[in-house]
């Protein structure tokens, strides 16, 4: 197989995936950028404003529109980095966390609906692939840098 083939694969199959997982789907109170911001600080709390910002691939002025956002609907505040107080760390607050639970769970008994329409060997296969794909992508992590 070409690696050409490969990457078009999978730049097709992970949009595909979430848009029939997810459809359209919108979230309460926040443009999807907004929310994507969130998300990341949920699972990455306290991280300097350029790692959001590369994470995202959105530019550092963009980011602090959305991140200023967040922090004016008290989901989000800002704080140093401790070993570098020039750098501006977001966190997320109880309410954002609260707000990400709500969310996470909607979309979870969504796609849970859409699961129980799919046998049970097909999910199980699926599952398998995916715990499969998530090892192979691991090993991207132990690759040297060009």
């Amino acid at each position: 197989m070409q690696n050409h083939e490969l990457i078009t694969n999978i730049f097709t199959l992970f949009p595909t995936m979430m848009k029939k997982l997810m459809g359209q789907a919108s979230f309460p109170e926040m443009p999807k950028q907004q929310f994507m911001l969130l998300h990341s600080i949920c699972y990455h709390d306290n991280m300097p404003m350029n790692f959001y910002s590369e994470r995202l691939h959105v530019s550092k002025p963009n980011l602090t529109v959305l991140a200023d956002k967040l922090i004016d609907a008290g989901y989000a505040q800002r704080g140093t980095m401790p070993e570098d107080r020039r750098q501006i760390a977001l966190r997320v607050t109880p309410s954002g966390r609260e707000y990400m639970d709500k969310v996470w769970d909607g979309m979870t008994e969504s796609i849970s609906k859409k699961f129980e329409k799919i046998d049970t060997g097909t999910l199980e296969r699926l599952n398998a692939l995916v715990i499969e794909m998530s090892e192979i992508i691991n090993k991207f992590d132990n690759l040297p840098e060009d």
